[in-house]
């Protein structure tokens, strides 16, 4: 937020990569949401920008976005906030220092999410700890695999059951079948 408030005057970008799950748009939204960012822009725009975009849907999405007030004069520097999964993309695009990359979470690091996902008050009964650990050490480090676990988990009845079942569900390849079967429960809206 600093490098947005108080950087260069001039346009700057500030690019955040790393692959999919780590957090970049988790980050990148918290950061556009805060307050302070809130008050000190008079125009953002949130643009979500696929591989296959359409560049005129893009413009009028970002032209709706920043017509919501009449533009100043003075309104010709922008900060882009960027994520990608491309390293060269984000050092390509960055023209003040180096762009951030997100780093896998460690395996206590995981735990932890883990645990505050599951909002639990009292300790963690040893049987569950034993079997959280391993779900969170087999999420290799993706905080969106150790968030939609806890999602499942927290849904259950019998949680050291879905815990031990879950730690064998996310190892190797058997990772996106989490993924999968996380937006089979989602809720229509």
């Amino acid at each position: 937020m600093m490098k947005l408030t108080r950087g260069t005057k001039k346009r700057d970008v500030i690019s955040i990569y790393g692959m999919p799950g780590l957090g970049k748009t988790t980050l990148t939204r918290k950061v556009y949401n805060n307050p302070y960012i809130v008050n000190y822009f008079d125009v953002k725009t949130w643009c979500a920008v696929s591989q296959a975009y359409n560049r005129k849907k893009l413009l009028a999405e970002i032209f709706n976005q920043t017509t919501r007030r009449e533009m100043d004069e003075d309104d010709d520097i922008a900060d882009l906030l960027l994520t990608t999964q491309i390293e060269h993309v984000a050092k390509h695009l960055q023209h003040h220092g180096d762009p951030y990359s997100l780093i896998f979470l460690t395996s206590t690091q995981s735990w932890k999410l883990l645990e505050n996902k599951l909002s639990r008050r009292e300790r963690c009964p040893l049987d569950l700890l034993e079997a959280g650990l391993r779900v969170a050490q087999h999420c290799k480090g993706l905080p969106l695999m150790v968030v939609l676990v806890a999602g499942f988990i927290a849904k259950m009845e019998r949680e050291l059951e879905v815990a031990n079942d879950l730690s064998s569900l996310v190892l190797g390849e058997q990772s996106m079948k989490v993924i999968q079967s996380s937006y089979e429960h989602l809720e229509d809206h």
